[in-house]
């Protein structure tokens, strides 16, 4: 017994509750302290958020005062420069009292001041570029006028240098915050560390006297217990040796208790795992089997079949390892496995697979698990070494690994059914998900669906606004040529006019295909379906870009192939735009040379043809890098600033589009320095009733007729020559006039009968009577002329000549007109050329017609007016905007009304509702309507026709479709 005296006496309450009171206050005021010092530095973290926030849009705020500026520069309107000039001003206001305010602080905002010293020089380097911003934008604002060009790039300039500076800026002051937000997780952690070691020691210094006593009765407590133990130990002697005295006679029992408690065991297992688990446990707690508290439980798994370990009880790791899988037939339990046969090892030796020196000496049971032959695994159980075998335990261990096996094919059975319900309950699972995910899908696409409609919407109000900006001037352009054609002109005159109406023509047909180019990406292109003469087009191509390589010094050459068809059907519109963005694209990249336009017929058959048109150029060439993004939209081969050539780079993206819609493919081929040769594809059908009535000219059949060519430009000379010669005609080429005329003068006169000369129109003009003298002498002689270039000569010398061949060379019109001169036909001298009759000039007679006009443009006025004149209507008159057209519509009776959309006070489409109405006492609300707009996008006619219009025109008019309309609603011979 522990005497009381020696037991520590309790302090008393009152020392107990002061100590524990001072404790407490301390761990307060510690906790106190720090939740300040936290406070604290979460305020200057919001603060440092605060900053980074107004230095954010700060960045934003100088490229909005830039735009400002720019759009300033572009607005016309001074309702609207007012309003741009006023949120300019705010925003550069705005602009220099942010700037201030991040650099200098402002507590009460929440923004603390710098004090960052490396922040502090980057916003002092940047105060120069601020006040230039706000100085340029205060001299845009302050005189009552335009940006100039100069200005606005200097705003553009220091913009741009100005936003790479704020992202410095803005990265220092996020990279202190973070370091601050570190600091105060690092302080955090300090303050719990510095707390609990404070309640350490208080605990030390407040319950020290009482952890004194304890001690001292401790030491004597082990002293007493140590008395004990010995007493313990004798007893255990004594206890050990009845046992084994009484262990013989218990046996029997006990293999009993084991069965039993196995079949236990057995009766609740639910997992083949913890069941062998439990089973291994449960035969070592048999200490008369002599097992020690090592074993292992194998299964036999897989194809082929291999032991796999199921469970272990304190197996060492290197035994783990190299038992997770045994092949059958290798060391005690794969033979065991195999012969099906109980294996007793009183001490390991050989026959183990693996000798692992770490482990301790000691003997084996391997009992195999087996259910009527069958071998479903084995048990591993370790022995103490020199373990006498004893038959009745062997019986024991068989009998229970008969019960192991009856138990793992019920739970395998088990398991089995469990699995299939899993995957049943998976399957309903993941089908539910995919309804869910679905579902969710479904109402993504929708609100996509409805945000692309909306983009789309705002998309195509711009594109309409746009169509029909430019074609209101448009219409103007070739209304006027149209009408200029129709009047007296002489050749030259004639010509240019053509140019101008056919360029006009090309640059209306790109401006469609550019404002259309959200349909071309979506898919909703669709290609004309017509007759079209692909080597027609192409030779007006020539004609269209001749002025352009004639201005630069270049050989443009169109060369068709023979076999070309002309009977085929496409749309002409989409490939000459391919055409000329290809050839546009090489006389722009071509200084010097020549540029080559080829069309050949790669295949063709009863149904389709595919031609295949090139473009070669001798100009810089194209690098490997830039060919690789040469097709993709808005890229250029050039994109630095200081490039040479301008352009959108968005031609070749549209000729790749156009290519794969027409069945082609479009490709490049060039050499840095060398050259480049793009080239496009296309298919065609073949339009058969044209075939049927095929009326084309056979090549000219030169064979006794010797031709002699004399060009500076070998390119041109030669493409002429080859032609010649493919007509059988014999030539000869000269580059040098005295070489030409030697030829010429050694020619007897027997020889000069069928001699054509086809000579550069500044040869001739060098040496005019010489070449006036070979022409009154009967010699045929063609002067090769350029576009655009225009030279006086002689009449005598214009009558004299045979004829003019423009470059570049047309081949079908060079043909018929050689196939005439060997005929021996009449011709007209060059300056006889006839006036072409507008096809509209033989319409019917329109001269008893009323027709008001509403059109707000006053030269598209003066065009309708002029149209109308020309096709021959009696009475026109004209209101400025709709509101006006339904007075005139009051006042008199009209046969028809021509009704523009976009008007102001009153648009077009509301002045036909109103008429429709019979509003403002309208006559006759069932007038013929036709729509004229500038919008040319899909779904206009439709909107218009439902607005209550009979028809619709597009602008630019065309008068032979003018009078078509009139002559379908007008009640012509009335």
């Amino acid at each position: 017994m522990i005497d009381s005296k020696q037991m520590p006496k309790p302090s008393s309450r009152i020392a107990m509750t002061v100590r524990y009171i001072i404790a407490l206050g301390l761990v307060a005021v510690m906790i106190t302290v720090g939740l300040l010092v936290m406070r604290r530095s979460y305020q200057t973290v919001e603060g440092d958020a605060a900053a980074i926030n107004i230095a954010g849009r700060q960045r934003m705020l100088s490229q909005v005062i830039a735009k400002g500026v720019l759009t300033l520069a572009s607005e016309q309107d001074n309702d609207e420069r007012a309003r741009i000039g006023s949120t300019l001003r705010i925003n550069t206001d705005s602009f220099s009292t942010v700037q201030r305010i991040l650099q200098s602080g402002k507590p009460e905002r929440g923004v603390p001041a710098i004090e960052d010293d490396h922040i502090l020089q980057l916003f002092t380097d940047l105060n120069a570029l601020v006040d230039e911003i706000i100085e340029i934008s205060q001299l845009v604002l302050n005189e009552d006028r335009s940006p100039t060009e100069m200005e606005v790039a200097s705003i553009l300039k220091v913009s741009d240098i100005f936003l790479p500076q704020m992202n410095i800026i803005v990265n220092s002051m996020e990279n202190n915050a973070r370091i601050r937000i570190v600091n105060i997780r690092r302080n955090a952690q300090m303050l719990w560390i510095i707390t609990l070691l404070i309640l350490l020691l208080d605990g030390i210094v407040i319950f020290r006297p009482q952890t004194n006593s304890l001690c001292s009765a401790s030491a004597e407590l082990v002293r007493r217990n140590t008395k004990l133990d010995d007493l313990l130990d004798v007893l255990r002697s004594n206890q050990q040796a009845l046992e084994i005295n009484q262990g013989r006679l218990k046996s029997d029992a006990l293999r009993r208790e084991a069965l039993n408690t196995l079949q236990k065991l057995a009766a609740t297992a639910s997992s083949t795992p913890l069941f062998l688990s439990e089973s291994l446990s449960m035969l070592m707690g048999f200490d008369f089997l002599g097992i020690l508290n090592q074993g292992a439980a194998l299964i036999v798994e897989g194809n082929p079949p291999v032991l796999v370990r199921k469970a272990e009880i304190n197996l060492s790791k290197p035994v783990r390892e190299s038992c997770a899988r045994v092949e059958l037939g290798q060391c005690l339990c794969g033979q065991a496995a195999v012969n099906g046969q109980l294996l007793f090892k009183s001490t390991v030796d050989s026959d183990h697979h693996k000798i692992f020196p770490e482990t301790e000496p000691h003997g084996h049971y391997i009992v195999p698990i087996k259910d009527r032959g069958t071998i479903l695994g084995v048990l591993a159980l370790y022995m103490k070494p020199n373990t006498v075998r004893i038959d009745e335990n062997e019986k024991l261990l068989e009998s229970a690994a008969s019960i192991m096996a009856a138990t793992l094919l019920r739970i395998r059975f088990q398991e089995d059914l469990i699995s299939s319900a899993d995957e049943t309950r998976r399957a309903l699972f993941r089908e539910n998900s995919a309804i869910g995910e679905l579902a969710s899908a479904i109402a993504d696409m929708e609100q996509a669906k409805e945000e692309a409609e909306n983009a789309n919407l705002s998309k195509s109000e711009f594109l309409a606004n746009m169509s029909h900006e430019i074609r209101t001037p448009m219409n103007g352009i070739l209304g006027m040529t149209e009408l200029l054609r129709g009047t007296e002109l002489d050749s030259e005159q004639r010509e240019y006019v053509s140019t101008v109406h056919t360029s006009a023509d090309s640059l209306l047909a790109i401006i469609n295909d550019i404002l259309d180019f959200s349909k071309i990406e979506a898919g909703k292109l669709e290609l004309e379906r017509v007759p079209c003469d692909v080597g027609s087009v192409i030779e007006d191509v020539g004609d269209l870009l001749a002025l352009k390589t004639c201005e630069k010094g270049l050989a443009l050459i169109i060369d068709l192939d023979p076999a070309l068809p002309d009977n085929l059907l496409g749309d002409p519109v989409r490939v000459r735009q391919a055409i000329i963005n290809l050839v546009g694209n090489a006389i722009k990249f071509t200084s010097e040379g020549e540029i080559v336009v080829k069309a050949t017929c790669e295949h063709s058959d009863s149904r389709t043809v595919k031609i295949k048109v090139s473009i070669r150029d001798t100009g810089i060439g194209i690098s490997p890098s830039a060919q690789a993004r040469l097709f993709d939209p808005f890229m250029q081969a050039d994109t630095s600033t200081t490039r040479n050539f301008g352009g959108t780079g968005l031609g070749l993206s549209i000729c790749r589009l156009l290519a794969d819609l027409m069945g082609g493919d479009i490709g490049v081929e060039s050499v840095l320095g060398e050259g480049t040769t793009f080239w496009i594809t296309m298919v065609l059908d073949v339009d058969q009733a044209a075939v049927a009535t095929s009326t084309s000219e056979p090549a000219p059949d030169l064979s006794d007729w010797q031709a002699l060519v004399c060009h500076g430009n070998a390119a041109t000379a030669e493409h002429l020559a080859n032609l010649l010669q493919s007509w059988q005609a014999t030539v000869d080429v000269f580059s040098r006039p005295r070489e030409a005329m030697t030829n010429f003068s050694s020619r007897g006169p027997g020889n000069r009968n069928q001699l054509i000369l086809f000579v550069a129109d500044e040869i001739v003009l060098a040496d005019p009577l010489t070449w006036l003298a070979i022409a009154e002498a009967g010699i045929n002689i063609y002067v090769l002329t350029e576009l655009g270039v225009r030279r006086e000569r002689s009449q005598d010398l214009e009558a004299a000549l045979t004829g003019r061949i423009s470059l570049p060379i047309k081949q079908q019109a060079l043909a018929a007109d050689l196939s005439s001169m060997a005929a021996g036909e009449i011709r007209k001298p060059l300056g006889e050329i006839s006036i072409e009759t507008p096809s509209w000039q033989d319409r019917v007679d329109l001269q008893s017609m009323r027709v008001l006009v509403a059109e707000d443009n006053t030269i598209n006025q003066k065009v309708a007016r002029r149209f109308l004149s020309k096709i021959g209507v009696g009475s026109i008159e004209i209101a400025e905007n709709g509101l006006i057209a339904l007075e005139s519509l009051a006042k008199a009776e009209f046969d028809i009304v021509l009704m523009d959309i976009q008007m102001p006070i009153m648009g077009g489409e509301e002045a036909i509702g109103l008429i429709r109405e019979g509003s403002h006492g309208v006559r006759n609300k069932e007038i013929p309507i036709v729509a004229l707009t500038a919008n040319a996008l899909a779904g206009d006619r439709e909107i218009y026709l439902k607005a209550g219009a009979n028809d619709y025109l597009t602008k630019p008019l065309k008068a032979d479709e003018l009078v078509k309309t009139l002559e379908k609603w007008l009640p012509v011979g009335t």
